[in-house]
């Protein structure tokens, strides 16, 4: 376990300064305490400390990142012409596809797809189904198997060297002229 980080042994000793009143409660903190004190100097550290200890680096460096990848979206969409524009033209899309989706024919589209997926569902629920599911899982299984050998890696870089060598055919000399060839005669024979 990680030591008492020291943040928290000072709000400890801080509530210990703070006093403890003749009734042995704790004396409420007021909000200038809170604001100029506890904020300040115990909690933020605390909270400061919490997270960089606990918090993956990862996760500390992503929110670094994205607040300033918005703020970056943000001037884009907000202070350029075509952020306005853009804005103006999802505004009005907005709102026609509330218009759309709120119609009695959008109603009764929700309607008949309920009622459809509900035929469906009772449809598939066959032992068959079940059976046809179970074989799908073992055939996929076979797949990963037969995609993670090593022959299946050997046919990768084969792929490869066979694309490779049509894309030499294809940019051959013979190849334009064999098509520009062909062109002439379909357009001839139109």
């Amino acid at each position: 376990t990680l030591p008492l980080p020291k943040v928290l042994t000072d709000i400890l000793l801080q509530t210990a300064l703070l006093g403890i009143d003749t009734t042995a409660k704790l004396s409420k903190p007021t909000i200038e305490l809170t604001k100029n004190t506890l904020l300040p100097q115990i909690i933020i550290p605390l909270l400061e400390e919490i997270w960089e200890l606990y918090t993956p680096i990862r996760l500390q460096t992503w929110m670094k990142v994205v607040p300033t990848s918005l703020k970056n979206v943000g001037t884009l969409l907000w202070d350029t012409e075509a952020g306005r524009t853009l804005g103006e033209k999802a505004g009005h899309l907005a709102e026609n596809v509330v218009d759309m989706a709120s119609s009695e024919v959008s109603r009764q589209c929700c309607i008949d797809a309920t009622i459809s997926l509900i035929k469906l569902a009772e449809a598939l629920h066959t032992p068959e189904i079940k059976s046809l599911l179970d074989q799908c899982a073992v055939g996929a299984c076979r797949v990963v198997d037969v995609l993670s050998s090593g022959k299946a890696k050997q046919v990768w870089f084969d792929v490869s060297d066979a694309v490779w060598a049509a894309i030499e055919v294809g940019s051959d000399d013979a190849t334009v002229v064999l098509l520009a060839e062909g062109c002439a005669q379909v357009c001839f024979a139109l």
